[in-house]
Protein backbone atom coordinates (compact mmCIF):
# COMPACT_ATOMS: atom_id res chain seq x y z
CA UNK A 1 0.00 0.00 0.00
CA UNK A 2 1.18 3.66 -0.76
CA UNK A 3 0.39 6.56 1.60
CA UNK A 4 0.89 9.80 0.55
CA UNK A 5 0.09 13.54 2.28
CA UNK A 6 -0.99 16.17 -0.23
CA UNK A 7 -2.92 19.67 -0.42
CA UNK A 8 -5.98 19.74 -2.10
CA UNK A 9 -8.90 21.97 -2.05
CA UNK A 10 -7.11 24.27 0.72
CA UNK A 11 -7.13 20.88 2.94
CA UNK A 12 -4.28 18.82 3.73
CA UNK A 13 -4.97 15.09 3.42
CA UNK A 14 -3.75 11.38 4.08
CA UNK A 15 -4.26 9.97 0.33
CA UNK A 16 -3.88 6.58 -0.85
CA UNK A 17 -2.25 6.42 -3.95
CA UNK A 18 -3.19 3.68 -6.62
CA UNK A 19 -1.13 1.91 -9.03
CA UNK A 20 -1.93 4.35 -11.50
CA UNK A 21 0.42 6.93 -9.04
CA UNK A 22 -3.56 8.61 -8.80
CA UNK A 23 -4.27 9.96 -5.21
CA UNK A 24 -7.29 9.73 -3.45
CA UNK A 25 -7.87 11.29 -0.15
CA UNK A 26 -9.28 9.01 2.69
CA UNK A 27 -11.93 10.55 4.67
CA UNK A 28 -10.92 11.95 8.28
CA UNK A 29 -11.72 8.95 10.16
CA UNK A 30 -8.18 7.38 8.91
CA UNK A 31 -6.27 9.47 10.42
CA UNK A 32 -2.87 11.18 9.49
CA UNK A 33 0.21 9.11 7.96
CA UNK A 34 1.77 10.09 11.24
CA UNK A 35 -0.67 8.15 13.27
CA UNK A 36 -0.85 5.68 10.26
CA UNK A 37 2.59 4.63 11.00
CA UNK A 38 1.74 3.27 14.13
CA UNK A 39 -0.61 0.47 12.90
CA UNK A 40 -0.35 -3.29 12.44
CA UNK A 41 -0.49 -5.06 9.89
CA UNK A 42 -3.84 -6.25 10.11
CA UNK A 43 -5.17 -2.85 10.55
CA UNK A 44 -3.30 -1.88 7.77
CA UNK A 45 -4.87 -4.69 5.44
CA UNK A 46 -8.55 -3.45 6.63
CA UNK A 47 -7.98 -0.23 5.50
CA UNK A 48 -6.54 -0.83 2.00
CA UNK A 49 -9.33 -3.72 1.41
CA UNK A 50 -11.54 -0.86 2.37
CA UNK A 51 -10.58 1.79 0.45
CA UNK A 52 -10.03 -0.46 -2.64
CA UNK A 53 -13.95 -1.30 -2.27
CA UNK A 54 -14.76 2.48 -2.20
CA UNK A 55 -12.58 3.27 -5.05
CA UNK A 56 -14.13 0.40 -6.87
CA UNK A 57 -18.11 1.67 -6.29
CA UNK A 58 -16.87 5.08 -6.87
CA UNK A 59 -17.34 6.46 -3.15
CA UNK A 60 -13.54 7.51 -3.84
CA UNK A 61 -12.49 9.39 -6.03
CA UNK A 62 -9.08 10.43 -7.95
CA UNK A 63 -8.03 14.27 -7.11
CA UNK A 64 -5.00 16.12 -8.82
CA UNK A 65 -2.56 16.98 -5.65
CA UNK A 66 -2.39 21.18 -5.32
CA UNK A 67 1.07 20.02 -3.80
CA UNK A 68 2.59 16.73 -3.01
CA UNK A 69 3.47 17.07 0.93
CA UNK A 70 6.59 15.48 2.79
CA UNK A 71 5.01 12.35 3.55
CA UNK A 72 5.44 12.16 7.12
CA UNK A 73 4.94 16.06 8.70
CA UNK A 74 6.49 15.51 12.00
CA UNK A 75 9.46 13.45 11.88
CA UNK A 76 11.07 13.66 15.62
CA UNK A 77 14.71 13.26 13.56
CA UNK A 78 15.93 12.32 10.65
CA UNK A 79 19.36 10.34 10.64
CA UNK A 80 21.54 9.59 7.54
CA UNK A 81 24.08 7.12 7.07
CA UNK A 82 27.39 8.19 5.93
CA UNK A 83 29.37 6.98 3.36
CA UNK A 84 27.49 3.87 3.35
CA UNK A 85 28.03 2.53 0.49
CA UNK A 86 31.05 -0.24 -0.48
CA UNK A 87 32.35 2.54 -3.49
CA UNK A 88 34.05 4.35 -0.52
CA UNK A 89 35.78 1.34 1.02
CA UNK A 90 39.04 1.30 -1.51
CA UNK A 91 40.00 5.23 -1.18
CA UNK A 92 39.26 4.92 2.59
CA UNK A 93 42.43 5.10 5.23
CA UNK A 94 40.52 3.72 7.54
CA UNK A 95 36.45 2.22 6.64
CA UNK A 96 33.93 2.55 8.76
CA UNK A 97 33.45 -0.93 10.54
CA UNK A 98 29.96 0.17 11.68
CA UNK A 99 27.51 2.32 10.44
CA UNK A 100 28.55 6.01 11.07
CA UNK A 101 25.35 8.48 11.47
CA UNK A 102 24.55 12.11 10.83
CA UNK A 103 21.29 14.24 11.58
CA UNK A 104 19.35 16.37 8.90
CA UNK A 105 16.74 18.59 10.14
CA UNK A 106 12.86 18.06 10.08
CA UNK A 107 12.94 21.90 8.50
CA UNK A 108 14.80 20.64 5.46
CA UNK A 109 11.99 18.58 3.87
CA UNK A 110 9.93 19.13 0.75
CA UNK A 111 7.56 17.45 -0.93
CA UNK A 112 7.87 16.06 -4.88
CA UNK A 113 7.39 18.48 -7.18
CA UNK A 114 8.40 21.16 -4.73
CA UNK A 115 11.65 23.40 -6.17
CA UNK A 116 14.62 23.41 -3.81
CA UNK A 117 15.66 27.02 -3.95
CA UNK A 118 19.87 27.66 -4.33
CA UNK A 119 21.89 30.73 -3.41
CA UNK A 120 25.39 31.47 -4.80
CA UNK A 121 26.69 31.47 -1.41
CA UNK A 122 25.41 27.21 -1.05
CA UNK A 123 28.64 27.06 -3.44
CA UNK A 124 29.23 23.18 -5.14
CA UNK A 125 25.67 21.30 -4.08
CA UNK A 126 24.94 18.23 -5.38
CA UNK A 127 21.74 15.63 -5.00
CA UNK A 128 22.24 12.13 -3.62
CA UNK A 129 19.94 9.78 -4.22
CA UNK A 130 18.97 7.42 -0.97
CA UNK A 131 16.60 4.63 0.46
CA UNK A 132 14.66 6.14 3.30
CA UNK A 133 12.90 4.22 5.76
CA UNK A 134 9.61 5.63 8.30
CA UNK A 135 9.70 4.05 11.52
CA UNK A 136 6.76 2.93 12.94
CA UNK A 137 7.75 1.92 16.75
CA UNK A 138 9.39 2.90 19.66
CA UNK A 139 12.74 0.83 19.13
CA UNK A 140 15.67 0.40 21.41
CA UNK A 141 18.51 -2.56 21.34
CA UNK A 142 17.65 -4.10 18.30
CA UNK A 143 19.26 -7.38 16.56
CA UNK A 144 19.70 -7.46 13.34
CA UNK A 145 17.55 -10.58 12.40
CA UNK A 146 14.44 -8.70 13.50
CA UNK A 147 15.31 -4.89 13.34
CA UNK A 148 13.22 -4.40 10.10
CA UNK A 149 10.28 -5.12 12.09
CA UNK A 150 10.16 -1.70 13.17
CA UNK A 151 9.57 0.06 9.89
CA UNK A 152 6.35 1.31 8.66
CA UNK A 153 7.37 1.35 5.39
CA UNK A 154 9.86 3.15 2.61
CA UNK A 155 10.17 5.91 0.31
CA UNK A 156 12.91 7.70 -1.59
CA UNK A 157 15.07 10.67 0.18
CA UNK A 158 17.32 13.37 -1.81
CA UNK A 159 19.86 13.87 0.81
CA UNK A 160 20.75 17.46 -0.84
CA UNK A 161 24.74 18.17 0.53
CA UNK A 162 26.32 21.77 -0.01
CA UNK A 163 30.18 20.98 -0.28
CA UNK A 164 30.31 25.04 -0.36
CA UNK A 165 28.91 25.19 2.96
CA UNK A 166 30.75 22.56 4.20
CA UNK A 167 33.96 24.06 3.24
CA UNK A 168 32.90 27.01 5.25
CA UNK A 169 31.77 24.93 8.27
CA UNK A 170 35.57 23.45 8.27
CA UNK A 171 38.09 23.53 10.42
CA UNK A 172 42.06 22.92 10.47
CA UNK A 173 43.62 23.48 13.79
CA UNK A 174 47.50 23.15 13.93
CA UNK A 175 49.72 22.32 17.00
CA UNK A 176 53.04 22.36 17.23
CA UNK A 177 53.12 19.56 20.06
CA UNK A 178 50.46 17.61 21.85
CA UNK A 179 48.15 19.45 24.04
CA UNK A 180 47.88 17.20 27.62
CA UNK A 181 45.99 14.14 27.00
CA UNK A 182 45.38 14.79 23.39
CA UNK A 183 46.92 11.13 21.37
CA UNK A 184 47.39 10.65 17.95
CA UNK A 185 44.19 9.98 15.65
CA UNK A 186 43.51 6.89 14.74
CA UNK A 187 41.36 7.68 11.89
CA UNK A 188 43.52 8.97 9.35
CA UNK A 189 47.13 9.11 8.58
CA UNK A 190 49.56 11.44 10.30
CA UNK A 191 52.45 12.88 8.42
CA UNK A 192 55.08 11.92 10.65
CA UNK A 193 55.34 11.72 14.38
CA UNK A 194 54.71 15.53 14.72
CA UNK A 195 51.33 15.73 13.16
CA UNK A 196 49.07 16.34 15.70
CA UNK A 197 46.99 18.90 13.53
CA UNK A 198 43.02 18.14 14.40
CA UNK A 199 40.29 18.38 11.54
CA UNK A 200 36.98 19.02 12.37
CA UNK A 201 33.75 19.78 9.84
CA UNK A 202 30.36 20.55 11.01
CA UNK A 203 27.81 19.41 8.90
CA UNK A 204 24.30 21.41 9.57
CA UNK A 205 24.83 23.88 6.88
CA UNK A 206 26.00 21.16 4.41
CA UNK A 207 23.07 19.10 5.62
CA UNK A 208 20.02 21.00 6.86
CA UNK A 209 19.52 23.84 5.18
CA UNK A 210 15.68 24.59 4.23
CA UNK A 211 14.92 22.40 1.46
CA UNK A 212 17.92 20.27 1.31
CA UNK A 213 15.59 17.21 2.35
CA UNK A 214 13.10 15.78 -0.64
CA UNK A 215 11.49 12.96 0.44
CA UNK A 216 8.44 11.15 -1.20
CA UNK A 217 6.59 10.89 -3.25
CA UNK A 218 4.81 7.98 -1.08
CA UNK A 219 5.62 5.62 1.69
CA UNK A 220 5.57 1.96 0.34
CA UNK A 221 4.82 -0.47 3.45
CA UNK A 222 7.08 -2.60 4.49
CA UNK A 223 4.78 -5.18 3.51
CA UNK A 224 5.06 -4.19 0.08
CA UNK A 225 8.96 -3.98 0.06
CA UNK A 226 9.93 -7.51 0.44
CA UNK A 227 13.98 -7.00 0.11
CA UNK A 228 14.81 -3.54 0.52
CA UNK A 229 18.62 -4.30 0.44
CA UNK A 230 18.32 -5.38 -3.33
CA UNK A 231 16.29 -2.26 -5.34
CA UNK A 232 17.73 -0.43 -8.01
CA UNK A 233 18.18 3.03 -7.97
CA UNK A 234 18.57 5.57 -11.01
CA UNK A 235 19.21 9.53 -10.62
CA UNK A 236 19.25 12.09 -13.40
CA UNK A 237 19.89 16.03 -13.70
CA UNK A 238 17.86 17.22 -16.42
CA UNK A 239 18.41 14.83 -19.47
CA UNK A 240 21.80 13.51 -17.67
CA UNK A 241 21.59 10.61 -15.76
CA UNK A 242 24.02 10.81 -12.66
CA UNK A 243 23.85 7.64 -10.58
CA UNK A 244 22.71 4.33 -11.05
CA UNK A 245 23.35 1.61 -8.09
CA UNK A 246 21.61 -1.11 -6.14
CA UNK A 247 20.65 -0.81 -2.31
CA UNK A 248 22.58 -3.86 -2.60
CA UNK A 249 26.25 -2.04 -2.93
CA UNK A 250 25.35 -0.87 0.78
CA UNK A 251 27.76 -1.76 3.08
CA UNK A 252 25.46 -1.96 6.45
CA UNK A 253 21.87 -3.26 5.36
CA UNK A 254 18.69 -1.74 6.52
CA UNK A 255 18.71 -3.89 9.66
CA UNK A 256 22.11 -4.00 10.28
CA UNK A 257 21.77 -0.01 10.33
CA UNK A 258 18.85 -0.21 12.56
CA UNK A 259 20.35 -2.51 14.82
CA UNK A 260 23.48 -0.25 15.37
CA UNK A 261 21.81 3.08 15.36
CA UNK A 262 19.34 1.98 18.93
CA UNK A 263 22.60 1.00 20.50
CA UNK A 264 22.90 4.62 20.76
CA UNK A 265 19.77 6.23 19.84
CA UNK A 266 15.78 5.70 20.59
CA UNK A 267 13.94 5.64 17.69
CA UNK A 268 10.02 6.56 17.81
CA UNK A 269 6.91 6.16 15.49
CA UNK A 270 7.70 8.62 12.87
CA UNK A 271 11.96 9.18 12.37
CA UNK A 272 12.98 9.42 9.19
CA UNK A 273 16.42 6.64 8.94
CA UNK A 274 17.98 7.09 5.24
CA UNK A 275 20.28 4.69 4.30
CA UNK A 276 23.24 6.33 2.12
CA UNK A 277 24.27 7.75 -1.05
CA UNK A 278 23.69 5.72 -4.56
CA UNK A 279 27.05 6.19 -6.36
CA UNK A 280 28.97 4.09 -9.05
CA UNK A 281 32.42 6.58 -9.55
CA UNK A 282 33.67 4.31 -12.19
CA UNK A 283 30.92 6.00 -14.65
CA UNK A 284 29.34 8.72 -12.16
CA UNK A 285 30.94 12.01 -9.84
CA UNK A 286 28.94 13.31 -7.71
CA UNK A 287 30.53 16.88 -7.99
CA UNK A 288 29.90 16.97 -11.36
CA UNK A 289 25.99 17.42 -10.75
CA UNK A 290 26.48 20.75 -9.07
CA UNK A 291 22.69 22.18 -9.04
CA UNK A 292 23.80 25.89 -8.70
CA UNK A 293 25.53 25.42 -11.67
CA UNK A 294 22.85 23.03 -13.60
CA UNK A 295 19.79 24.20 -11.87
CA UNK A 296 17.61 21.42 -13.65
CA UNK A 297 15.09 19.12 -12.17
CA UNK A 298 16.19 16.86 -10.23
CA UNK A 299 14.85 12.92 -10.73
CA UNK A 300 15.21 10.04 -8.71
CA UNK A 301 14.05 6.40 -8.94
CA UNK A 302 14.20 3.50 -6.58
CA UNK A 303 12.64 0.21 -7.74
CA UNK A 304 9.10 -0.08 -6.39
CA UNK A 305 9.07 2.90 -4.66
CA UNK A 306 7.90 5.51 -7.09
CA UNK A 307 9.91 8.56 -8.80
CA UNK A 308 10.96 11.71 -6.93
CA UNK A 309 11.11 14.78 -9.20
CA UNK A 310 12.11 18.24 -7.55
CA UNK A 311 12.83 21.35 -9.47
CA UNK A 312 15.88 23.74 -8.65
CA UNK A 313 15.61 27.22 -8.52
CA UNK A 314 18.34 30.05 -7.40
CA UNK A 315 17.65 33.12 -5.99
CA UNK A 316 20.00 36.25 -5.33
CA UNK A 317 21.31 36.15 -1.62
CA UNK A 318 19.69 37.41 0.81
Amino acid sequence: MRLARISHGGAVSTAFVGDDGKAYPLPGSAGDVDGLVTWGAEQLTGLERKTLEQIASGELAAVTPAKWLPPVARPGKIIGVAMNNSAFAGPSFRYFDKPAFFMKSPSSLIGHGEAVIMREDYGLTHPEAELACVIGRRASHLDVATARDVVFGYTIMNDITSVGLKDKDSLHLEFAKANPGQSPAEWRRARDEHDWDVYLTYHFRSKCTDGFGPLGPWITTADAVPDPDNLSIHAWLGDRQIAEDSTANLSFSVAEVLAHLTRYATLEPGDIVHFGTAIDPRRYTLREANILRDPSDMRIEIEGLGTLINPVRVVEDL
